[in-house]
């Protein structure tokens, strides 16, 4: 068993757990309406992943979360849901804080230029 091998990374589902009970309520203590918040914007965005990639969202793992991904749920809140720019803005929030907790279990290649490539998209 070599240690740091991607392979021994928890899965897609444990890792969600992780952000939300370790991350979000126990080391940052964050208020329950931000929790929520992003809860919502996570179930939003699997829902939108189950649908367009045809994954359940326990078989999604980091590498389904693609520049082209994030965009086109970015784009799917504001067109087909009606979201304000701001609440497409705080969804992508809720994601960005997920994705940037996890450089110790995704290559930064995969995570960080989705993320970085969503926020350009979201500042037009």
């Amino acid at each position: 068993m070599s240690e740091g091998k991607v392979s021994d990374a928890p899965s897609f589902p444990a890792l969600v757990q992780q952000f939300f009970t370790e991350y979000l309520v126990r080391q940052r203590a964050m208020s329950p309406y931000t929790v929520a918040a992003y809860r919502d914007a996570m179930v939003l965005f699997l829902r939108f992943a189950h649908q367009h990639l045809g994954k359940a969202p326990t078989a999604l793992s980091l590498q389904d979360f693609t520049p082209d991904l994030i965009l086109a749920f970015l784009d799917h809140l504001e067109q087909q849901r009606d979201n304000t720019v701001q609440s497409r803005n705080l969804r992508l929030t809720g994601l960005r804080a997920f994705l940037t907790r996890l450089p110790l279990f995704a290559p930064p290649s995969t995570v960080f230029a989705a993320v970085c490539d969503a926020e350009a998209h979201a500042s037009h």
